[in-house]
């Protein structure tokens, strides 16, 4: 991605098949990831990851969390949120 301002969001709805320990070892550059659409970097490893519960990610972050991965590179960061149940989709 070359644009410059964005950032990783994952939100995860209650899954129980160790989907959120296989990011995180994504994030952490200990389990590379192939696909067509992009070729795996290593160099772009460790994302450093910040973790809500589903009310502190409503209630917008917390602060200093968001100040501890604030400098990084977009492509170094990553907010993870666990809602605790699959929500659905928004009522419009």
């Amino acid at each position: 991605m070359t644009y410059p301002n964005y950032r990783i969001v994952v939100i995860d709805n209650g899954s129980t098949d160790d989907s959120v320990e296989k990011i995180k070892t994504w994030a952490a550059g200990e389990l590379s990831v192939e696909s067509k659409f992009f070729a795996y970097d290593p160099s772009t490893k460790p994302v450093r990851w910040i973790e809500y519960d589903r009310a502190t990610a409503e209630a917008g972050g917390l602060p200093e969390l968001e100040a501890e991965i604030e400098a990084l590179p977009p492509n170094r960061q990553m907010v993870l949120i666990q809602t605790g149940a699959n929500l659905g989709l928004p009522k419009v």
